[in-house]
């Protein structure tokens, strides 16, 4: 309460026993906060209450504590750059098949999932988590993937804790892989496992887990994997892969966010490639989306770029490229034998073009 009128202000969580030990519910306090002006200010324009916008008023627009004045002192509860690489969220941690002991609810929305040995798996946005968490009891076995939320300086509602990450559920199915996925540009990016329950189900993993992943589906034997139920509709991103187990072995993915981009990033080098251009790959519409230079260099297109020469583009047609050239990754496969070219100048026709 702020000269009567309610504000809310954050601290990071690794000063959470800062706070929690030193104050209750009614007592004077005195900060000095960070206001974030862009936020409020980018709240009042907007018109539409839709539920981005609620998230982002609840979760987001919030002022940041910076000092907090405790007996005569004011300490410091600035931003610490050590703990922001301790909890990235895109440093993940898979945890499979864990007996859940307690849940623990606010206002009767499910905040975190309590496991043996002080684990706790919460959600970073509760009022927006899937439905089906709130079908989660105790006693049930679940399995998930998320990344440290909070750390040994943080406090919390429940006693025990020792470690809390983020909670996204993984869905546990079985059966045989039945092949691998590539992307047009013939890298590896997934597979189809056929279960006897569900039918063919689709997976994607980054592309550098392809031959580990490849081991699994040469044994031929049956196969359990436990994946992320988030896919949009009408697009070919498949759902990730976190975890497969065979025969008392198991590949655990770790890495976070990769739904749609499980072609990883790679590093590249510059070359320049002549030859006559072979066949030309068309997606959605008729839209150009590759053509391969001198059987084996796969350019790979950038539809919006390629409009103004797609005229150009044309079966047996001599071509010179200067682009940057794919480096393959360790564990990557590859379904064709080809270099993978992203092109920057394209000479054809005795035209230049240059491709931003």
């Amino acid at each position: 309460d702020v000269a009567g009128k309610t504000e809310s202000f954050l601290f990071r969580t690794y000063y959470g026993k800062v706070f929690v030990e030193n104050f209750r519910r009614g007592d004077l306090i005195k900060v000095r906060v960070n206001v974030d002006v862009t936020s409020r200010e980018r709240l009042k324009k907007q018109k539409k209450d839709n539920a981005f916008i609620a998230m982002y008023r609840d979760y987001f627009a919030r002022d940041y504590i910076e000092q907090v004045k405790i007996k005569d002192e004011w300490i410091s509860t600035s931003e610490r750059k050590e703990e922001i690489g301790k909890m990235n969220f895109r440093n993940g941690k898979v945890f499979l098949d864990l007996v859940v002991t307690d849940i623990y609810k606010e206002d009767g929305t499910t905040v975190g999932i309590v496991f043996k040995n002080g684990l706790v798996g919460n959600f970073a946005f509760p009022k927006y988590a899937r439905k089906s968490v709130d079908a989660i009891i105790v006693g049930d076995v679940v399995s998930f993937v998320g990344y440290r939320s909070s750390g040994e300086e943080s406090a919390y509602p429940i006693p025990g804790v020792k470690a809390v990450y983020n909670f996204g559920q993984l869905i546990k199915n079985k059966g045989i892989i039945k092949s691998m996925l590539y992307k047009q540009n013939f890298a590896c990016i997934g597979l189809v496992l056929t279960t006897r329950d569900n039918g063919e189900v689709s997976v994607s993993f980054p592309g550098n887990y392809a031959t580990r992943v490849e081991k699994f589906a040469k044994s031929g034997k049956e196969v359990v994997i436990y994946r992320g139920d988030y896919q949009i509709e009408h697009q070919l991103n498949h759902p990730e892969l976190h975890a497969i187990v065979s025969d008392g072995d198991t590949l655990k993915i770790d890495d976070l966010w990769f739904y749609g981009g499980a072609d990883v990033k790679h590093e590249h080098t510059p070359v320049t490639v002549s030859g006559k251009i072979g066949r030309i790959d068309r997606g959605v519409n008729n839209r150009m989306i590759s053509f391969l230079v001198a059987n084996d260099v796969y350019v790979d297109v950038n539809a919006g770029n390629m409009e103004q020469i797609a005229k150009y583009i044309k079966k047996g047609v001599q071509v010179e490229i200067a682009g940057d050239e794919r480096i393959k990754k360790d564990g990557e496969i590859y379904l064709k034998d080809y270099r993978i070219l992203i092109p920057h100048r394209i000479k054809i026709d005795g035209k230049e073009f240059l491709l931003p």
